[in-house]
Formats: C-alpha cells, structure tokens, sequence
C-alpha cells in the first residue's frame, strides 16, 4: 500500500525545498497531497506561484489516513503555516501516533516548536535558529533523523531531507536507489 504525506504550503515557503522534496517522494510513490493554506495558488518567497492539488481548508483528511506531514521553510511561509490551527493539529495528532514529522529550514524551529514534540528529541534547522530549541538538542548536521522526527538546515540539504524520509517511509534501499537516479552519491 502506499505511503501518503500532507504537504502543506503557505503563502512565503522556500521553492527549492519544497519543489525537491516533493519530486523526490513522487519518483518513490509516495502520494503528495499537495495543499495549499489560503488557496489552491501558493506564492514562494520568490515569487514562483504552485498550484497546489488540494485547498487545505477543503481537504478532508486525518492523522489516521496519513502517514505523515513535510513543512517546507521559507520566512513568511512557516509563520503562516504554524498559523493554521488545523495543520497544527494534525501533526499533533500525527506524533500521538508516531507517525513521521519532517521539516526543513526554519520549519523545526517555528512550526514544530510551538509544540512539545521537539523535547529531548537530537534535532537541526536553518543555522541561525540553533539557539530557538528549548528543550531539544540541536545538532550542526545536514539532516537529524529522532525517533518519527527528521529535520534538515535548508535549501542545499533538501535532496537529502527527501532522501531520509524515503528512507524512513519506505527503506534505505528504496532511497538509495533514488539517490542512484539523481546522481547524488553521497547518500548511503
């Protein structure tokens, strides 16, 4: 059966982390549910506009249907993500079951640090947010793998953060054969 994630957009995400990760987990067939917060039409912080394939507010999913949720960062984008009190509560309700929790950039920092999740948890983010993980380890490593929880330092470490989430979801393998296809040798 496959593997489905909720990958949420908010008006300001970070395109090269979002645009990478979703190809990357589409060539493995996870199936993306690409939602936009605020509309289908999600504007990056540099200005390149997604079409999302779902309205967030109109997509009718649980925790329970999911095997997990990708936030993107980008600087507004992760402030209006952490807005969104019903994104907020599925990834509560994700990590109540374990399921797998992954954010880039700044995500780690804004999004999931407005919950508990992060606590006594190894994790990184965009280096300049280091010293905002109260409670949890911060660790200058491209990509943190804790339990149900990946996080990863930004745009340049996004083929990565893809990578080890294929490789969570589906199995080392799966990703290294990905890895493989993109030509991107370092990932073993």
């Amino acid at each position: 059966m496959p593997k489905t994630v909720l990958f949420p957009l908010a008006c300001g995400f970070e395109e090269s982390e979002a645009i990478t990760c979703i190809d990357i987990l589409r060539r493995a067939k996870i199936e993306v549910l690409l939602t936009g917060i605020g509309g289908r039409k999600i504007a990056g912080s540099h200005e390149l506009t997604i079409d999302c394939d779902f309205e967030f507010d109109h997509l009718e999913v649980t925790a329970k249907e999911l095997d997990g949720v990708i936030l993107p960062g980008g600087i507004p984008g992760v402030h209006n993500l952490a807005k969104s009190q019903k994104l907020m509560s599925i990834i509560n309700e994700c990590n109540k079951q374990k399921k797998l929790i992954a954010a880039i950039c700044a995500a780690p920092a804004i999004v999931l640090m407005k919950t508990d999740m992060l606590e006594c948890k190894k994790v990184t983010g965009y280096p300049s947010t280091k010293d905002d993980f109260w409670g949890a380890e911060y660790c200058n490593q491209t990509t943190v793998v804790s339990d149900n929880v990946i996080t990863s330092q930004g745009p340049g470490t996004a083929i990565e953060f893809a990578l080890e989430i294929i490789a969570y979801l589906i199995n080392r393998k799966k990703a290294q054969e990905i890895a493989k296809q993109l030509v991107f040798v370092d990932f073993e």
